[in-house]
């Protein structure tokens, strides 16, 4: 018999199909091994959005004001995502066309400039957050003024874009690298302060919603659940050559690379609430309105006035920090070049792109370091990672539209219990958040803010009311529009 051997999706093996079993069980086992690292990579710039410094400020805040009580949302928040990347994927690899392209294709030109708008606003939104934590690592490192690493940030990302230069991959393998660096400081740091064991595993398996603490799981909801990223992942995994007869182990091999990085993006989560909680929140040398203002431009200050030996975790923090900003930042600007180029097919290269975000960011990340203080710097962070969970619905409606519907994928439509499924966790997700967004208590809610009684909160209520009505007839039209064939 002659033997030959060709590369069936990245890995070498037994040309012969019928002779495929009689391979060794080593050279079976290296084919599979081999098989899943070609798909290693989108995974990895998906879920580098769920450690920016938007979750750090998030999970800071939680733990210093909340301890663990609001860990589950986390959590459940990750759970959440991972489900809807894994439509995304199915979407990429069955369907001919992206997310952001279906949409085009789907939806009326007006329909998809303002799901295109909305994007783009998320985008710059995260963008703005970005900068922002990159430039308090700065001054932690350096001690430079906000500003000056406000404006750093431009060239720092401008840099790393370059690696593009060496092809897609190494940017991928950047982003690793860069992912595990932030989680390997912070499980350094944890190692050092501990755990309160129970404490820990009530609040991951317990759901409470303490009082005041409203806009902190919203921005939980924003900082996990990532609207730009179903539109990135849908794209990313056509990156990759795959025949039709291997879109089942593609779509596997894809899976388990991106839930890994999800999963390690909660533990890194999980870690910052864990020390807020221990450093902060259970520390009775801090007072109560001083926990109210724990976020990422003080976190360092209060380290080190409460350990006086903790310079070298300020360090790690910082690192961390600047991982973060700068992997996020990457990403964030591929993002906007695809949603740009699906939505409305202008392409722009990454450079242009690149400068053009971060310019329109970089003023409001100015003006919010220059004036609003540290405490105003840390509450307009936490609002701007709350901003997505309000432009979710434009991202998650669409997919799960498009992956339930026979029209638009015929036979490759997913199984009826997943549509199901996914109808029923959209519609529990979007309530949440619209239920968090007008109608739970706590600083900084629109409740809140609407309830003084003066003339301008009446003022507030009627165009709330005129806001939400043309936000809920939006989403009613964009779920009820019908399919085309593909």
């Amino acid at each position: 018999m002659v033997w030959t051997t060709r590369f069936r999706l990245g890995t070498m093996v037994n040309s012969n199909a019928d002779d495929v079993r009689t391979n060794p069980w080593y050279l079976r086992l290296y084919s599979k091994v081999m098989s899943f690292f070609r798909f290693v990579g989108p995974g990895w710039l998906v879920s580098v959005a769920l450690m920016d410094p938007g979750n750090y400020e998030t999970a800071l805040q939680a733990g210093s004001q909340y301890g663990y009580k609001i860990l589950w949302a986390v959590w459940w928040s990750v759970v959440v995502t991972i489900v809807y990347q894994v439509a995304s994927i199915y979407l990429g690899l069955y369907c001919e066309e992206d997310l952001a392209s279906a949409c085009r294709q789907q939806y009326p030109k007006w329909t998809a400039i303002l799901l295109w708008l909305f994007m783009e606003a998320t985008i710059i939104t995260t963008d703005m957050v970005e900068v922002t934590g990159f430039a308090i690592a700065i001054q932690i490192l350096f001690g430079w003024p906000l500003y000056g690493g406000v404006l750093l940030s431009c060239i720092t990302t401008l840099l790393l874009l370059a690696f593009r230069l060496f092809g897609f991959r190494t940017l991928e393998i950047l982003v690793l690298l860069l992912s595990l660096l932030m989680t390997l400081s912070f499980f350094i740091e944890w190692a050092e302060t501990g755990t309160r064991t129970a404490d820990f595993f009530e609040g991951w398996f317990v759901p409470r919603v303490p009082s005041g603490s409203a806009l902190v799981v919203l921005a939980i909801v924003g900082t996990d659940v990532v609207p730009q990223n179903l539109y990135l992942q849908s794209r990313l995994v056509k990156s990759r050559d795959v025949k039709v007869d291997d879109r089942k182990e593609a779509f596997i091999s894809n899976v388990i690379e991106t839930v890994i990085p999800m999963l390690l993006a909660f533990v890194l989560n999980g870690a910052i609430i864990s020390l807020a909680a221990i450093d902060f929140h259970d520390n009775n040398e801090i007072s109560s309105s001083l926990l109210s203002s724990v976020g990422l431009t003080n976190v360092c200050t209060l380290i080190k006035q409460v350990y006086q030996n903790k310079e070298a975790g300020c360090i790690l923090w910082a690192i961390s920090l600047l991982a973060s900003g700068q992997s996020t930042a990457m990403t964030a600007t591929y993002t906007g070049q695809i949603v740009m180029e699906g939505f409305i097919r202008l392409h722009m290269s990454i450079w242009l792109r690149s400068l053009l975000t971060r310019c329109i960011s970089l003023i409001p990340a100015i003006v919010v370091v220059s004036l609003a203080g540290e405490k105003g710097a840390n509450t307009a962070i936490l609002i701007g990672a709350a901003i997505p969970s309000a432009t979710l619905p434009f991202a998650v409606i669409p997919l799960v539209k498009f992956v339930s519907s026979r029209r638009f994928l015929k036979e490759r439509v997913i199984p009826r219990w997943c549509q199901v499924a996914l109808v029923i966790l959209s519609l529990v997700l979007i309530g949440f958040n619209i239920f968090l967004i007008v109608a739970a208590p706590g600083r900084h809610t629109l409740r809140h803010l609407l309830s003084t009684g003066s003339s301008w909160s009446i003022a507030g209520i009627v165009l709330t009311a005129i806001i939400g009505s043309c936000y809920l007839v939006f989403l009613l039209f964009i779920t009820f529009c019908p399919i085309q064939a593909e």
